[in-house]
């Protein structure tokens, strides 16, 4: 009898199917949260300056970890500024980063395209080659990011 393990998929011993880390539930204190910090002082009334975020030398994998499993924080929204800025564009309805590839489009109108598109697919943590029907209303834009106050260079 062979053990096979989808390492892809597996989420541990003790789970009966995987999870990522946001479908978990938990509550985070209010005081744990990046956004909080940073505006708080420490215990020597200092204030708790964090050290710049730079989304512009990080690759694309780790971008991808930090807008899947860093929500609700003012870093995600930096990371969908700058998977924007590369190309990617986040489709609401599949809930996945999409880019065109560099031919295949099989039918466009002023609507929507069919066309094989290059995926991150959170599943399966992988980029795969995917064809696809998408209408241009379910592409989200340009996030608006905040200012930061020189807490974020990017």
């Amino acid at each position: 009898m062979t053990l096979k393990l989808n390492y892809y998929t597996f989420g541990g011993p003790f789970i009966g199917e995987h999870r990522r880390m946001h479908d978990v539930v938990c509550e985070v204190p209010e005081e744990y949260r990046v956004s909080v910090l940073s505006k708080k002082p420490d215990p020597t009334n200092q204030l708790n300056f964090l050290k710049p975020f730079k989304p512009r030398q990080y690759s694309d994998d780790l971008l991808f970890h930090l807008f899947y499993n860093v929500c609700s924080e003012v870093y995600q929204l930096l990371v969908a500024a700058e998977l924007f800025e590369r190309g990617w564009r986040y489709h609401k309805g599949e809930q996945v980063w999409l880019t065109r590839t560099k031919s295949a489009i099989y039918k466009q109108t002023m609507t929507h395209e069919l066309a094989v598109y290059t995926v991150f697919d959170p599943i399966i943590w992988r980029v795969v080659n995917r064809e696809m029907m998408i209408h241009f209303l379910e592409i989200e834009g340009k996030p608006d990011v905040p200012d930061l106050n020189g807490m974020v260079k990017i």
